[in-house]
């Protein structure tokens, strides 16, 4: 049981660690993002998480404890190589538009919470479903977890950007997101 909080901790951290980039990258340019943009976007986290979670139910009642287990770990592993990928490979491989402006940043509205709460939440879902495919048992604990520490995760980000927590992670939030996903997902393999 002790187990199976820790990893749906784990999960959660995992799966929302990009969220803090997206946190930092408002409070460094100094707009808050409102506790209602925080639950909305973390709204839509929760049914993704839900959803994905779900289908990881299910799809535990049709194979064995091992095969769920290699399905996590591909899973979680997959979500993290895409986090890597479109941080450090995809900006090399596309070429920046030099020469045009750059949109202003301004804080984020209910409309924007819901864009980015469906952004955000494609690593809910995939983390979701990884999770629960290998601990069924665990299934509230990680959906509670995506979506607790989704918002947690924004809020602190967004609080702090503009104290330490931007020297900490900053541009390498992502790399501590897919690298924490990719050990998570030899963790499932692992137990």
């Amino acid at each position: 049981m002790l187990f199976s909080l820790f990893i749906a901790l784990m999960i959660g951290i995992g799966s929302n660690l990009d969220n803090c980039g997206l946190a930092i990258a408002y409070g460094t340019a100094g707009m808050k993002i409102s506790h209602a943009v925080n639950a909305t976007i973390n709204g839509v986290g929760l049914a993704a998480a839900w959803i994905g979670a779900m289908a990881g139910a299910e799809m535990s009642r049709l194979i064995t404890v091992d095969a769920a287990k290699w399905l996590a770990c591909l899973g979680l592993s997959m979500m993290g190589c895409v986090i890597l990928y479109f941080k450090y490979i995809h900006p090399r491989l596309v070429p920046s538009q030099s020469g045009q402006s750059v949109p202003a940043m301004r804080p984020p509205s209910i409309r924007h919470g819901l864009v980015i709460g469906m952004i955000l939440s494609v690593s809910n879902l995939a983390s979701g479903f990884s999770g629960v495919v290998a601990n069924p048992s665990a299934f509230w604990f990680i959906v509670a977890s995506i979506t607790g520490m989704g918002y947690f995760v924004i809020w602190l980000g967004n609080t702090l950007a503009k104290r330490w927590l931007a020297a900490l992670l900053g541009e390498y939030a992502s790399l501590a997101a897919g690298a924490m996903l990719i050990l998570l997902a030899v963790c499932q393999v692992s137990t």
